[in-house]
């Protein structure tokens, strides 16, 4: 498998990341002008936003008690690695996608199965991220 512009190492999944149920989407985000258009995006997309989630111990509660079915994850909440969150989310089976303007050494080594997006992200780019299970669902009917 080739890396491509969305995905960075040659053992991470290609985008997009089918959602095997539900279309709940943790956002963790702190730049706020960049969450609130990726939330309209993906709102427009059919897919209930939970969050975002600038902070943390937010990302982190959110993560542990809230029903979600794939996640949005900026590796870098104001100085904070999210690596936490990640765990929870792996823990769980919930699959991520990394957000990042740093190069991708900043994300630990047990995380290298997941793909990264690189910032600035693009209203094409954050369409392709996730499709959701209805879609999935309703292909395998035609």
């Amino acid at each position: 498998m080739q890396p491509n512009s969305e995905t960075v190492g040659k053992d991470k999944p290609v985008l997009p990341l089918r959602l095997e149920t539900g279309n709940r989407v943790l956002l963790v985000e702190d730049e706020i002008l960049v969450a609130m258009m990726m939330k309209d995006i993906l709102t427009e997309l059919g897919f209930t936003v939970i969050g975002p989630f600038s902070r943390l111990i937010e990302a982190m509660d959110a993560a542990v008690h809230d029903e979600v079915d794939a996640s949005i994850i900026d590796v870098d909440l104001g100085g904070e690695f999210v690596n936490s969150v990640a765990d929870v989310l792996a823990a769980r089976k919930i699959p991520f996608v990394f957000v990042t303007g740093y190069g991708v050494e900043s994300i630990d080594r047990r995380f290298g199965y997941v793909p990264i997006v690189k910032k600035p992200m693009h209203r094409q780019l954050l369409r392709t991220i996730f499709v959701p299970a209805e879609r999935v669902a309703s292909a395998g009917q035609s």
